[in-house]
């Protein structure tokens, strides 16, 4: 054991020259530090560099395989149920490091550690949402001791004199959905997720920057909140620049000051669908002596956004304003992008976050059970125009409400709404998923007392109803607060009539698509169905998986326990059943699509009484069969160009009743406008049966516009005839039987692939009778700039492809509604 102590502090002692770096600048020097990672019996591991947390280390050491993959999860279980070292040199008392005071930054541990500097223990850490500070004097050797979560959550439980719902998680600050969801695994993740690292100033630094405007007509008065580290022991400087520009000059006294920065005729924030989400640069800069001391750069939208509820003559509103403006709210909901999230990098937040815009969201909720996401996230929001509504984490489960976990909640909230409080894109801040919905109508109070139940209702009051609204209050600058999502749930019949909806009674209870149809309620939160990913996430699990529909490894990765049955019930109700998995596949990505679709159509075109769809869910934590329109590997389904086409600015959707034909159609915008409606009614051969004159509507931003009624042929079979509808560049085929009643021409599609100079590829496909929902599947990496497409017979359909490598056609596979054969 000697020996390899020595053997760590020699590794430990060799970091320093790793850390060491200068600085010719006053301002505040931050470095992340580097670890070594040891076991519980402080046998050396590894050197890891900057922070990672236990299992992706593990990994990296072909210590444990890949728990994504295979049946993997069960194997993996160990490593939440050790203790891990991590350990490293912080060196600050050298000439390197010339600075008055020294602090070391733990931004995410998860979840329970204890700190340790030259071996005293100078900190106990329980929250792996919360940000810690400890002061450092001299160079320490830090060891961070990670604890599992198992016996202390079950000592927590044994204090009650009863059972909380949902198990012990409950009583840790960790990402909930660590513990197992029905779409995602069990892998309770330890360590650091986030940097640790050693930040060092001289006269003072900036602590944080707080912008909040107030729009006045032709003018927005930015609210600037400076607040420094510690009293200035004299005057400091302060500047202030926007867009490069000096607007604020003055001296600094004190430790928290305010600044109020007026705009003429300002620029202002808007989701993308109804205008630029315009950024200012604001630069704020503190000075002791003429020298700079420390600096902030804010990109800062101008915009008011409030949660309207206002009771009516149909029960109560609930919809967003922006800038004064009322906004449908087009989304879905996200959850972590893996199921440990120091692997997301920036380049996977671009690509989903603009794989959501490209499919016309401008709304995502952020689920009470993952992560408050890295600032990357929200900064591209902001920069996309999408906008945010936040909850707090915690989901369907009731809480504890002893002192120590309010005053750790109320901690975790102030820091993360300070952190947050500049990002435009946050318009709403939600206490909760489903926890109070959970409480008083899924049995969880059938074993309690009286008393019991009191208490825990109590204790649900003071998180929800106390300590979350009032930080809300202190730091949100006047965004709005929800207490729970949803406000009723499906076992409420005011889901339908008062503030937002989850809708499970497709899905979990069986009803027909059809049932979006007519269940529409004020905002919808909360729907969906569940399909397959695609043929490359498939074969990531498994080779195996994707030839065996019924293989361990792809029963492990489908976490709902109904979920095969019931997507095999609602693809007999509407689709040909294919025997072929590979088929079988495809097939569940057309009925998601399908359902989702009618709600999304159905939600719109009820537009002001509703005034949102967001359905669950648009990703993925692990490869998995799910409700997600893009599979882990980021690769679109069915269901993202469904979104594409109902989510559009324009929405025009025909109905037929009496052997009449009538277009309903809906503007999201902010002014009106006017679209050239042509359409025919054509045959598979693409011949038309009736072709009817061009129409203008203008359509208003408010309320659905109807069209006329027209007649339909004499001769219409909607098993054989399709209404191709077109206006502006726009052009959708829409038919009007069930996917499985349709008399379609089996498939047949000739595809030629041509290579660009610039290393893109066009695959060009084309097909003598009308073919519905194209759909070519690519390897991973390769990208695609549409798919799911109607082929209208004769004309060449060209699509781009792009990736880090050139695709034949052995790579490519392509499938259709037409290509369905049932068993």
């Amino acid at each position: 054991m000697k020996k390899t102590v020595n053997a760590l502090w020699m590794i430990v002692l060799s970091l320093s020259g790793i850390l060491a770096c200068t600085s010719k600048t006053d301002l505040p020097t931050e470095r992340e530090l580097r670890f070594v990672f040891v076991n519980d019996q402080e046998r050396f591991l590894s050197p890891i560099g900057q922070q990672a947390s236990v299992y992706p280390i593990l990994m990296k050491l072909d210590s444990i395989p890949n728990p994504h993959t295979q049946t993997n999860e069960d194997k993996v279980q160990w490593p939440s149920q050790r203790k891990w070292l991590y350990m490293t040199d912080v060196a600050i008392d050298t000439a390197k490091y010339p600075k008055a005071y020294h602090e070391l930054v733990f931004e995410g541990i998860d979840t329970y550690a204890d700190i340790y500097l030259n071996d005293k223990l100078v900190l106990q850490t329980d929250n792996a949402f919360r940000t810690y500070r400890i002061p450092i004097k001299k160079r320490s050797v830090l060891k961070i001791w990670v604890h599992p979560t198992d016996s202390i959550e079950a000592k927590k439980a044994a204090s009650l004199p009863y059972t909380l719902p949902e198990g012990l998680r409950i009583f840790t600050r960790k990402p909930q959905y660590q513990y197992g969801w029905d779409w995602g695994p069990k892998l309770k993740n330890m360590g650091l997720w986030k940097p640790v690292k050693l930040i060092s100033y001289n006269t003072n630094k900036i602590k944080q920057v707080g912008i909040h405007n107030q729009l006045l007509p032709n003018k927005a008065l930015l609210h600037v909140q400076l607040d420094l580290q510690q009293p200035p022991s004299e005057n400091l400087q302060l500047e202030i620049f926007r867009n490069k520009k000096l607007v604020l000059d003055t001296l600094v006294s004190s430790a928290k000051s305010k600044y109020i920065l007026p705009i003429e005729n300002p620029k202002l924030w808007w989701p993308h669908h109804m205008g630029t989400p315009y950024l200012y640069d604001i630069e704020v800069m503190v000075k002791h002596q003429n020298r700079l001391i420390d600096k902030r750069l804010i990109k800062h939208g101008i915009r008011e956004a409030r949660l309207v509820q206002q009771p009516d003559s149909l029960g109560k509103s609930f919809y967003f304003e922006i800038n004064g403006k009322a906004v449908y709210a087009k989304g879905a909901n996200y959850i972590p992008q893996h199921s440990f999230p120091d692997m997301v990098k920036k380049q996977d937040y671009q690509r989903l976050l603009q794989l959501a815009k490209d499919a016309n969201m401008n709304m995502l909720r952020v689920w009470g059970g993952g992560i408050y996401e890295k600032d990357i996230f929200y900064e591209l929001c902001d920069q996309l125009g999408i906008m945010v509504w936040q909850d707090f984490m915690f989901a369907c489960a009731m809480y504890p409400g002893d002192r120590e976990f309010l005053e750790n909640v109320a901690i975790e909230a102030q820091q993360q709404l300070e952190r947050l409080q500049n990002h435009a894109s946050i318009v709403l801040w939600c206490g909760n998923n489903e926890n109070s919905e959970g409480w008083h109508r899924w049995g969880w109070q059938a074993d309690k007392t009286e008393a019991q139940k009191e208490e825990i209702w109590g204790n649900y009051l003071k998180v929800f109803d106390s300590v979350l609204p009032q930080k809300v209050a202190q730091y949100s600058h006047g965004i709005s607060y929800h207490e729970s999502s949803p406000t009723y749930g499906r076992g409420d019949k005011r889901y339908i009539s008062q503030g937002d909806a989850h809708d499970w009674w497709v899905w979990h209870d069986g009803k027909p698509f059809e049932h979006f149809q007519t269940a529409v309620p004020r905002f919808m939160s909360e729907f969906g169905f569940q399909s397959y990913p695609n043929r490359a996430s498939l074969l990531a699990i498994d080779s195996l998986a994707y030839s065996r529909k019924d293989s361990p490894a792809m029963a492990q990765h489908q976490k709902h326990h109904r979920g095969f049955a019931l997507m095999d019930t609602y693809m007999k109700r509407d689709f040909l059943v294919p025997s072929a998995p590979d088929w079988y596949y495809y097939t569940t990505q057309l009925v998601q699509a399908r359902g989702i679709g009618m709600g999304m159509r159905a939600h719109r075109l009820a537009k002001p009484y509703n005034m949102g769809s967001l359905y669950w869910q648009l990703n993925d934590c692990w490869p998995a069969i799910s409700w997600s329109s893009i599979d882990f590997h980021h690769t679109p389904k069915a269901l993202h160009y469904t979104a594409k086409e109902a989510f559009d600015n324009t929405l025009v959707h025909a109905k037929i009743k009496d052997q009449a034909l009538q277009f309903e159609m809906v503007l999201d915008s902010v002014h009106p406008k006017t679209i050239d409606l042509q359409w025919h009614m054509i045959n598979q051969q693409g011949d038309t049966l009736k072709s009817y004159p061009k129409e203008s509507y203008t359509l208003a931003t408010d309320q659905v516009t109807k069209s006329k009624s027209y007649a339909l042929p004499a001769n219409f079979n909607p098993k054989k005839h399709f209404l191709l509808k077109q206006w502006g560049n726009k052009q959708q085929v829409q038919y009007f039987a069930k996917p499985k009643d349709l008399e379609l021409a089996p498939q047949e599609i000739e595809m030629q692939i041509i290579s660009n100079r610039d290393r893109t590829q066009d695959i060009v496909l084309e097909a003598p009778n009308l073919h519905l929902k194209v759909f070519v599947d690519l390897p991973l990496g390769t990208q695609i700039e549409d798919n799911f497409i109607e082929l209208l017979p004769g004309i060449p359909k060209t699509l781009r492809l792009s990736g880090k490598e050139l695709v034949n056609r052995n790579g490519i596979r392509v499938y259709s509604l037409n290509g369905i054969r049932g068993e």
